[in-house]
């Protein structure tokens, strides 16, 4: 019987699973459509969440170069702090510099302070100055390794950043 159970719990969360990712796909469709007199009467929750969904869709279209000139200020800013949120929620500052999203490195400073992230800024700008790091080249970061991933943190001390108790830089874009 467990068998049958577990088989069941399995298609019921591949069905949920799929039905999850239309939703999603049916507000990215939706907000990429709206006029900008439709997403101003937005409540500021899904304003937030519209335009951090357009962006994305936008920024998918091209590549990360391209984003660069393709993008106005205002989506770059979402772009570079969704990115920098994203990976230091889920894994931290060493996660940041060891995935595809170090490329943003270079423009997080600006962006934090365009949003009144001071904090992030001070603390961001502190560790980069500390270390003397090369935003702009990052490739010692670059591994598959876990034990290389590991060692990181031996090297650089993350957990100052890691562990400040600071509003999640989402708040900020509201």
């Amino acid at each position: 019987m467990r068998l049958f159970s577990s088989i069941k719990n399995a298609f019921l969360f591949n069905k949920m699973l799929k039905q999850s990712i239309k939703e999603e796909q049916a507000k990215d469709e939706l907000y990429s459509k709206m006029s900008l007199e439709e997403l101003r009467n937005l409540p500021d929750a899904e304003l937030c969440d519209a335009v951090i969904r357009r962006t994305s869709c936008k920024a998918d279209e091209y590549d990360e170069y391209e984003i660069l000139t393709e993008l106005t200020d205002t989506e770059f800013t979402i772009y570079v702090i969704t990115m920098f949120n994203a990976e230091i929620e889920n894994g931290g500052l060493c996660q940041f510099f060891s995935n595809s999203s170090k490329s943003v490195a270079p423009y997080v400073s600006k962006r934090l302070e365009i949003i009144g992230a001071n904090e992030h800024k001070k603390l961001y700008d502190a560790f980069v100055s500390e270390y003397n790091f090369d935003l702009n080249n990052l490739s010692e970061f670059e591994t598959d390794d876990i034990d290389e991933f590991v060692d990181f943190y031996d090297k650089y001390d993350f957990e100052e950043f890691d562990n400040a108790e600071l509003p999640p830089l989402t708040d900020y874009l509201n």
